[in-house]
């Protein structure tokens, strides 16, 4: 996509995104797209659930600024990518408190609600690789283009998916290690880099290990 007409692309969804009222428990929410995100030429994205009250809420910046960020940066380093070459959203791109004002989880609706958002995301930035990060990421992305995978099954693998290699892991928030140990989870996201090398570009940044190394 020419520069030009990438600028219009990205400048009409995030402005799009800002606008959207849909979810009522979610109206006063921080809309969390745009540059913070990462780069919009991106060959590399992740899809997490939704931005957390003490992360992305209050920073604009996907899994970044608390818990689950620190275990995200944990796991790029394991893979050896680098946050600045890589973009970052969420299956809701606003954070869904529950009534006592702690991160709550999206309802069917909302997913639905944004998944317009999702996939207009993904068709702007056209990644070769996208990452889905839990459960709800999954079904979000089986409403963008239809999927049978199944985190359980499926984690540790990249496969086919819209045009591009879907690749699945856990969420790496905290609690997930109640369903898989956290050293195990570090294991699956090496293999999908692993893997991920023979669908990229030689030369890409996210190939260059040296910084971690």
């Amino acid at each position: 996509m020419p520069s030009q007409e990438r600028k219009f692309s990205t400048d009409q969804l995030t402005s799009d995104a800002q606008a959207c009222l849909l979810c009522p428990r979610m109206s006063n929410s921080r809309r969390v797209l745009g540059d913070l995100n990462g780069p919009w030429n991106a060959r590399i994205m992740f899809v997490a659930e939704a931005p957390g009250r003490l992360g992305a809420e209050k920073t604009g910046i996907p899994l970044f600024g608390d818990r689950t960020g620190d275990r995200f940066e944990e796991l790029l380093r394991a893979m050896h990518w680098y946050r600045c070459d890589v973009f970052i959203t969420n299956a809701i791109i606003c954070n869904p408190r529950d009534n006592d004002g702690n991160n709550g989880s999206p309802t069917t609706t909302e997913i639905s609600n944004c998944s317009s958002i999702l996939r207009r995301t993904i068709d702007t930035v056209n990644p070769l690789i996208i990452v889905s990060l839990g459960r709800v990421s999954l079904k979000a992305l089986a409403l963008v283009r239809e999927h049978n995978l199944e985190l359980r099954s499926a984690v540790g693998q990249l496969v086919p998916w819209y045009g591009r290699r879907l690749g699945v892991l856990y969420h790496p928030g905290p609690r997930t290690v109640v369903h898989r140990p956290w050293r195990t989870q570090i294991k699956d996201a090496e293999n999908i880099a692993r893997t991920a090398k023979s669908f990229l570009p030689t030369g890409s940044p996210s190939l260059h290990q040296d910084l971690y190394d």
